[in-house]
């Protein structure tokens, strides 16, 4: 019998961050209500920015993404703060995007020498890509 949630090879891009690069949070052992909000310019620029604050669901399980085991470190895993712009430099053809990341570790990675908590404090991220439709 098991119990728990497997994503299987499902991605993370679309719950929890930018790419699976920047894979701090899983869907497993998880609370994490959030707040988004997008905007559009015309059709050229659009963006997001996303806020969720995660807890474990269950003490006596694993961290989300580790496996780390921490019943007695509490249960407040930290803040992630996501952003993505997109700029069309040619409509329909050149985009630009810029994300970036960072997640503001809670008393669950502060206190553990579990992944993510390698005690550099708490994680950025920043990426771009140029996409090019054919």
């Amino acid at each position: 019998d098991y119990g728990r949630f497997n994503t299987l090879q499902g991605a993370r891009v679309r719950e929890f961050g930018p790419t699976g690069l920047f894979g701090i949070l899983a869907r497993e052992n998880i609370i994490t209500p959030g707040i988004r909000i997008e905007f559009k310019k015309k059709n050229l620029v659009d963006g997001r920015i996303v806020y969720k604050p995660a807890w474990v669901a269950e003490k006596n399980d694993d961290t989300p993404g580790d496996g780390g085991f921490t019943p007695n470190n509490g249960s407040f895993l930290g803040h992630e703060i996501y952003g993505r712009l997109r700029f069309w430099i040619v409509p329909k053809h050149v985009r630009w995007v810029v994300y970036g990341a960072a997640f503001i570790n809670g008393e669950i990675y502060d206190n553990s020498n579990t992944p993510p908590a390698s005690g550099n404090g708490n994680p950025i991220y920043g990426a771009t890509d140029l996409v090019f439709i054919f």
